[in-house]
């Protein structure tokens, strides 16, 4: 076996044991290949080759940290103001792999902290892990990124103004370090008001028959 590999094979008892410690986030998978010869007395009959793959799995052994060193997004909510509307979006890179989704919601929380009660009522936060492939030392690696989308909680009236700084812990509970397993997202937030503005003035003829509730007018913003 090359001795560049992290892998030694024993002769007499064909074990496969590591010559170092393995890290999943340099290098994931081994295409190794086993040699088996067979011999009757000293004649060589067949050598056979068999596929001998090594997969690393993951430890919990890399810290979140923000994706392209962006912790701050800004968010402008003006005409969609509807509950449900996602207002901004922050990522957060992990080089360990997506968890299972009982494990996702154990090791991976996320809070908005307390603020004034306008803010916790109104914004809420959504989260999302999304698994993608990272280039590390010549080959592709599993890693996950996690979206932290900033949602309205509720529809907000057009004549809402405010402006305010909100801020979401994002705690990846497992992790054991060395470093710190906490990050802090900030979303700086514009409420503006919409001004319906008519270019003039209208009247409108309601018949005798007309139905309780009949739409007389419509207006597009």
């Amino acid at each position: 076996m090359s001795e560049n590999l992290p892998f030694r094979c024993a002769s007499d008892s064909l074990e496969v044991s590591t010559r170092r410690a393995l890290d999943r986030e340099r290098q994931e998978k081994y295409e190794l290949v086993a040699a088996c010869t067979v011999r009757m007395g000293a004649r060589e009959v067949e050598e056979v080759m068999v596929p001998f793959p090594v997969t690393v799995y993951d430890e919990d052994d890399s810290a979140p940290s923000f994706l392209d060193g962006v912790d701050t997004a800004s968010a402008v909510v003006e005409f969609k103001r509807k509950k449900g509307t996602v207002v901004a979006t922050l990522h957060v890179f992990d080089p360990d792999v997506v968890p299972a989704s009982g494990e996702l919601l154990r090791r991976y929380t996320s809070t908005l902290l307390p603020g004034d009660a306008w803010a916790l009522q109104t914004f809420r936060v959504e989260h999302s892990p999304n698994e993608t492939l990272v280039q590390a030392d010549g080959s592709f690696i599993r890693a996950t990124v996690h979206d932290y989308r900033l949602v309205l909680n509720r529809s907000l009236p057009i004549s809402e103004s405010r402006t305010l700084q909100l801020a979401v812990l994002v705690n990846d509970s497992s992790f054991q370090g060395p470093g710190e397993g906490t990050l802090l997202l900030h979303f700086n937030v514009s409420v503006l008001p919409v001004s319906l503005r008519l270019p003039s003035a209208y009247s409108f003829t309601v018949s005798r028959r007309a139905h309780l509730f009949a739409q007389m007018f419509v207006a597009y913003v």
